[in-house]
């Protein structure tokens, strides 16, 4: 009897060991196109935490379409438009973005590298405080004149993005996802006061909630902070303050995309 326990303890202890294994080479695979339903269904925790089948039933027939494995994305294309969170006038800073992102490669993670452009049109005392120059005159005739005209940005940046499922699962849907993504900037400026070209640098942070609406294309909202610090060229011995802008601004807006 002590013998039959032991052996079973042991072949208890030796299958729980595979078991580990067998997760850890999973964990490891390399090549998401090569996984099959019956791997899903085994091991959920690996594959679905993160991830989704998505099923389409034709309405004539009822008939399911073959499932689409979320985890096979690698790359991401979006647009989105973007306005002020001000719901006096939603127009006072417009965005246009074009976004791309690569799914890391070798790995079930969902960090991704990505490709960024973005175009703002914005009114000045949308996007800046009032600018206090070296002499400490805020409200000088060049600065009030700048408060009311159209500032344009354009962004050229590169950064990372992580795909989840946090308020999603509260949701109960598997065709919902959520991103953040942060970008560093490369930025030229266009201040319509004087038609002066500045240039610098920046960043954006953002955090995007999308639905799947076919196995391709989602569709979402999307909130994102900016920050952007530029400056000219000097003028005799200006000082930096007197020829540098500095620009922050929180934006929301709709975002389209595609997946493939």
């Amino acid at each position: 009897m002590k013998l039959i326990i032991a052996l079973f303890l042991l072949s208890t202890s030796s299958f729980a060991q595979y078991f580990k294994q067998d997760k850890r080479e999973l964990l490891q695979t390399t090549s998401p196109s090569s996984i099959k339903v019956d791997d899903i269904n085994t091991y959920p925790e690996i594959f679905l935490k993160d991830d989704s089948i998505l099923t389409h039933r034709e309405n004539k027939s009822g008939v399911i379409n073959e499932p689409y494995f979320t985890g096979v994305d690698h790359h991401r294309l979006s647009a989105s438009f973007q306005f002020s969170y001000d719901y006096e006038d939603i127009t006072k800073i417009q965005t246009l973005e074009a976004l791309y992102l690569n799914r890391f490669d070798q790995s079930f993670t969902n960090a991704w590298w990505g490709l960024q452009f973005k175009r703002v049109v914005a009114q000045y005392n949308a996007i800046a405080d009032e600018r206090t120059t070296d002499s400490g005159d805020a409200n000088s005739t060049a600065n009030l004149d700048r408060t009311t005209n159209i500032q344009s940005i354009s962004m050229i940046g590169v950064g990372l993005a992580y795909r989840f499922k946090a308020f999603a699962d509260l949701l109960n849907s598997d065709r919902t996802f959520e991103v953040i993504q942060v970008f560093g900037d490369y930025c030229f400026h266009l201040d319509s006061t004087d038609d002066e070209k500045y240039a610098g640098y920046g960043y954006n942070a953002s955090y995007s909630l999308e639905y799947r609406s076919s196995n391709s294309f989602f569709y979402g909202a999307k909130l994102s902070y900016n920050w952007v610090f530029v400056e000219r060229s000097q003028v005799e011995e200006e000082k930096l303050p007197d020829r540098t802008l500095v620009f922050g601004w929180t934006q929301f807006g709709v975002e389209l995309g595609y997946y493939f």
